[in-house]
């Protein structure tokens, strides 16, 4: 079960899980005649689940074997054709040894009989002579079948010795893919067996036509896709007779895919008189044109055979290449609108292949997986779905019946005029609306569109989102409401309890593009919230305590109304009663007097510790009774007493001197150290100062009476000092000798 079917508040017997459900219908174990097991499947499907079972395919010796030869009779395979004669009986008993219930047949073909496929002259010159080099005269057709698929060899060898007359073409490309068409869609002319592996080997040594080249004869009518074989008494055989040939264009190669595909014969292209060293340029090489058109048309390239010059290797060629074809299991899997079905080898295969296998021996079994989903329910109830799972080369198939389980039980029992789709019809849990009623429970009806809002816009443009799923309504994005998203809440005053003062005081509300505050009423007055942005509480004017208003006849005061900015509710009291709910005087202060003490206590120590009393945190509704001082100056408390002797303290503004700051008091001392040690230096300055003087004083009068005598200094020697020179003589020194 989808868990999220569990997760919500649904009753879980009312829940249907419908599980994938796998029958093998018909299983017979594999033989040589059932190669496929099992046969036929059921399957019970939900969308968005899928099944899975295994299927077995088993290859067999003794299986039927259909054979048909197809040979281009032009003139050009003369010695091949003589050498397929010579070889009949070695071919018979190829087919013998690889099947045991084998048939064989016959055919041929040469060109299509128009010009320029063949030449617009008589077949016999007036001489008597033929046209052609080879001598021969037979009038050139396009495919003729000769030998229906016997399994009595004497009447496969007299066709072989006795019917394969040649012809000729005015062109190399010849009319094979005619021939190809026309004997496969001639099923019951040419005797295709249903149960039988059924082969085809086209003998040529050129290319075939193919759609549009019959343009040039003027043949331009597409290939109808239909068997146009008619007996010809002339010849004995079974022709495409010229007004066919020469109406219907070559069938195209997706029309050869299609019939290939779809009647399992496997196609061997037996390429005759080839050169497979040809390397010329400009010149084509056959081999691989027969390749190319294989691998276009989905056949195995395997299924291009060379044959040696003359055909001789003919009897390897036809044993190799059933080998090869029987050895290809491949699923065809149609196309189910609403089914998806996928094939892959699980067990005994060596080569896979998408939906099937390749290289598989005799006698060897290969499992299969095969993988059934179902997308989406069919558009239309309808019957179970079969689809065939054919291997067209063997001719057998395994039919899966899937049953869709579209629709729960609960669709069999719906519940009409049911209150949960107002009165529409309610089916499995969900709404089913008449016409002119829609939405998830039928809620809608009427409108077809979006309202339109300022300015001409939908949903008022940017403002809103259109709903058609909610009844075509708009879904306004941001502060914008109003049908059509016109309206802005943020137009609308507010106040510090949000927008209109919040929903419990009233709703922003417009009437056009005039926006508003709608005011509700208040719970006890039940007395409108007044002011722009309903801000003005009218309860504020009634006594908790009594539920009376202050307009209450017995006290004889006026109404309630809004004063003050920031707005607020009071009483106009008369004489004697006290605001704001003008109560008596004396009332008023016995209540005081009751809460002085708790007023005391809260001034003084934490409002915790006053176990007695009772606090509050707002003066509303709370009358004025005095001030508390405390300390040592004037701190103080007013405080205020309600209806239920609950006591407000509001501290006033302290008078106390706070006395010099820090900073003052770290530079007072910081001036008063300066100043201190300046006066003791001018003090110790001026000290000395005066000592200086007397000193000086005393100096000066013990010089004016000191007595000084002249006398020798005995330390003092003199600096001048006279000396004589011994040797100095008053005379000349020029006179000297």
């Amino acid at each position: 079960m989808d868990r999220s079917v569990a997760n919500v508040s649904c009753n879980l017997s009312y829940v249907e899980d419908p599980q994938v459900f796998v029958a093998n219908l018909a299983e017979e174990n594999l033989s040589e005649s059932v190669l496929i097991s099992p046969q036929s499947v059921y399957l019970n499907l939900r969308t968005g689940q899928q099944a899975v079972f295994n299927v077995s395919v088993k290859t067999s010796r003794t299986y039927p074997l259909d054979f048909y030869f197809m040979m281009d009779l032009t003139g050009s395979l003369k010695y091949d054709v003589e050498q397929v004669q010579a070889s009949g009986t070695d071919i018979a008993n190829v087919l013998k040894n690889i099947s045991q219930n084998y048939k064989v047949g016959f055919g041929s073909f040469v060109a299509k009989p128009v010009p320029p496929f063949v030449v617009a002259i008589p077949y016999r010159q007036p001489d008597g002579t033929c046209y052609n080099k080879e001598g021969s005269c037979i009038e050139p057709y396009a495919y003729r079948h000769i030998l229906q698929m016997t399994n009595v060899t004497e009447t496969f060898l007299n066709i072989l010795n006795t019917k394969l007359n040649l012809s000729s073409a005015a062109e190399n490309p010849q009319s094979g893919t005619d021939a190809l068409a026309q004997a496969i869609l001639c099923k019951n002319i040419v005797g295709w067996r249903d149960e039988a592996f059924r082969m085809l080997m086209l003998i040529s040594d050129n290319a075939v036509h193919f759609a549009g080249d019959g343009k040039a004869g003027g043949v331009v009518v597409p290939f109808d896709g239909k068997c146009h074989l008619e007996w010809n008494n002339a010849t004995g055989t079974y022709d495409y007779l010229p007004k066919y040939s020469a109406l219907y264009d070559f069938p195209s190669v997706a029309q050869l895919k299609s019939l290939i595909a779809d009647t399992g014969v496997s196609v061997i292209f037996g390429i005759a008189g080839a050169n497979t060293n040809n390397t010329t340029p400009g010149t084509f090489f056959f081999p691989d044109v027969y390749k190319a058109i294989a691998k276009v048309m989905d056949i195995p390239e395997s299924s291009v055979a060379i044959l040696s010059k003359n055909s001789t290797n003919i009897l390897q060629v036809i044993n190799d290449q059933y080998l090869k074809a029987i050895g290809l299991i491949k699923f065809s899997v149609p196309a189910v609108n609403g089914v998806n079905i996928t094939v892959q080898p699980i067990m005994g295969c060596n080569s896979s292949l998408p939906s099937g296998c390749n290289d598989v021996s005799l006698e060897k079994e290969v499992v299969f997986r095969v993988t059934v989903g179902l997308t989406h329910c069919p558009s239309t109830p309808q019957n179970n779905i079969v689809v065939p799972l054919r291997i067209p080369a063997l001719a057998q198939q395994i039919t899966i019946e899937i049953n869709p389980n579209c629709q729960c039980a609960c669709e069999s029992k719906p519940a009409a005029n049911s209150l949960l789709c107002n009165n529409q019809t309610l089916v499995c849990g969900l709404c089913h609306c008449e016409a002119g009623r829609y939405g998830e429970l039928c809620q809608c009806r009427g409108a077809t569109a979006c309202p339109v809002g300022l300015q001409g816009l939908t949903c008022s443009g940017s403002a809103g989102i259109c709903k058609p799923d909610n009844c075509y309504k708009c879904q306004c994005l941001g502060s914008y409401f109003g049908d059509a998203c016109e309206c802005d809440r943020l137009k609308c005053l507010t106040s510090s309890s949000g927008i209109c003062s919040g929903e419990s005081n009233g709703l922003c509300s417009c009437s056009g593009s005039n926006v508003a505050c709608s005011c509700k009423r208040a719970p006890l007055s039940n007395i409108t919230y007044m002011g722009s942005a309903c801000n003005c509480d009218p309860d504020d004017c009634v006594n908790r305590e009594t539920n009376a208003t202050c307009s209450d006849p017995a006290i004889g005061s006026t109404l309630c109304h809004c004063t003050g900015s920031p707005c607020s509710c009071s009483c106009s009291c008369p004489a004697n009663t006290v605001p704001p709910l003008c109560e008596p005087q004396a009332l008023v202060n016995s209540r005081c007097v009751a809460a002085k003490q708790c007023a005391e206590c809260g001034s003084t120590k934490a409002l915790s510790e006053c176990t007695e009393c009772v606090f509050i945190n707002s003066d509303s509704q709370a009358y004025k009774c005095g001030v508390i001082v405390s300390g040592t100056c004037t701190d103080s408390h007013t405080y205020y007493v309600d209806t239920q002797k609950r006591v407000y303290l509001k501290r006033n503004t302290v008078t106390c001197d706070p006395g010099p700051g820090p900073i003052i008091i770290v530079f007072s001392v910081l001036g008063a150290i300066i100043a201190l040690g300046l006066i003791f230096l001018i003090i110790a300055k001026i000290i000395l100062i005066c000592l200086d003087q007397v000193e000086y004083k005393k100096f000066t009068s013990q010089l004016e009476g000191a007595d000084w005598a002249p006398r020798n200094n005995p330390l003092y020697m003199s600096p001048e000092q006279n000396y004589t020179n011994v040797l100095y003589r008053k005379r000349s020194y020029r006179g000297s000798k």
